[in-house]
């Protein structure tokens, strides 16, 4: 029994979510086992009856969770609430299975201090006996597109060569590689962390997610770390139980191995979802928001808060210190402008004492003027009298 957990990132993409259920269908119909599909999406608005087309299918249970926020990695801790069985697999919509897998998954256990990865295989084409007409020859088929071969050694090229005598080789075996050997060769295998990492919901429970974590990316990246950290080992499936991807150009960025990782298995309850069954076409909303205003905010959002508002704070400190240099610009100016009004000021004054001072004069000089001219007119009078009566004598 299995539970299969996908974090959604086509969200608009409903063909893709068909053809995988469609997938794990054909894959399993030999093998037969139950497993359950939760595939999580976020701010997604759907519309139901997009989902109308899916056919009966048997032993496989399909849901849809939509959460109503941004995406972070407490969403994962709910999930394991919601997962039915303890064999837990974290994969994506476009990493296709075979039978062997299942078959090994129906007949082993996970052992408590360990999660297990294997080979992602990268193809030029996806051979269509993936979705339909299961049968061997789909290995045939699957040697023929052979590209790249990802694992702990990163990202190389495999011939059809090198995976044929890999495939039939009998003492392909599993390998355990122990958390100290992981740290002492580096053997992390970060890289396709969110294709194939198959673990017990018992260990994840104890271990949690990093919460504060937002970049889907970069989830199972954490919880790895986490897991070596917390001195669990590696399984390594062998070639034969690899998975299967189309080739890609698409390059997830490595978080540093030094990290230290905090974990933790809460999660906000307070956050409003739908879950939709594809199987059964049954919507439920969950509305839980309301819930804050009874019992308070959660831990989680206060985490939130105080970051935005410390972020908000450092811009707005950034701000006051714009302005207040601003200010200082300003009452620099004004101090030197009172200054340059003073003297004009004093100056003005002293014109207009200066003014005062020569319109006085101006008045005194004038008043003489005529005076004077008065008296020289008098004189020329007499002297022009005195010429009269001597002419007329």
């Amino acid at each position: 029994m299995l539970s299969i957990v996908i974090t959604n990132n086509n969200k608009e993409n409903i063909q893709e979510i068909y053809r995988y259920i469609t997938h794990i269908n054909n894959i399993n119909k030999n093998i037969n086992i139950q497993i359950q599909i939760l595939i999580i999406n976020w701010n997604w608005n759907w519309n139901i009856l997009e989902f109308e087309n899916v056919l009966d299918f048997t032993n496989i249970d399909v849901k849809l969770y939509n959460y109503k926020c941004d995406y972070d990695d407490s969403i994962h801790n709910e999930m394991l609430k919601n997962c039915l069985y303890d064999i837990i697999l974290y994969t994506t919509l476009n990493t296709y299975l075979t039978e062997p897998i299942l078959e090994y998954i129906s007949l082993n256990e996970i052992k408590e201090n360990s999660f297990i990865r294997t080979n992602v295989i990268e193809l030029d084409e996806i051979p269509s006996e993936f979705c339909e007409n299961y049968s061997n020859n789909i290995f045939k088929n699957i040697s023929e597109e052979i590209k790249y071969i990802c694992n702990e050694n990163g990202k190389n090229i495999l011939l059809k060569k090198q995976y044929i005598e890999e495939f039939n080789n009998i003492n392909n075996t599993i390998i355990n590689i122990s958390s100290k050997n992981i740290k002492q060769h580096n053997l992390y295998y970060l890289n396709n962390s969110s294709d194939f990492l198959l673990v017990s919901k018992k260990n994840i429970l104890n271990i949690g997610f990093n919460i504060t974590n937002t970049n889907n990316h970069y989830t199972f990246q954490y919880l790895l770390l986490n897991l070596i950290k917390n001195k669990y080992n590696m399984i390594k499936l062998p070639l034969i139980l690899a998975v299967y991807q189309k080739t890609t150009n698409i390059e997830i960025p490595i978080i540093s191995y030094n990290l230290n990782v905090i974990c933790s298995n809460e999660y906000n309850t307070h956050i409003n979802y739908k879950i939709y069954d594809i199987i059964d076409k049954k919507e439920k909303s969950y509305i839980r928001s309301h819930i804050k205003k009874l019992n308070g905010i959660h831990s989680n959002d206060l985490v939130k808060i105080n970051k935005n508002i410390e972020k908000k704070n450092k811009e707005l400190i950034e701000e006051n210190n714009i302005y207040i240099k601003k200010i200082e610009h300003y009452e620099n100016e004004i101090k030197e402008i009172v200054i340059l009004k003073n003297v004009l000021h004093k100056k003005y004054i002293d014109l207009e004492i200066k003014y005062e001072l020569l319109y006085d004069n101006n008045n005194i000089n004038k008043q003489k003027y005529i005076e004077k001219l008065n008296i020289i007119n008098s004189n020329i009078n007499e002297i022009i009298i005195d010429e009269k009566k001597k002419l007329f004598e």
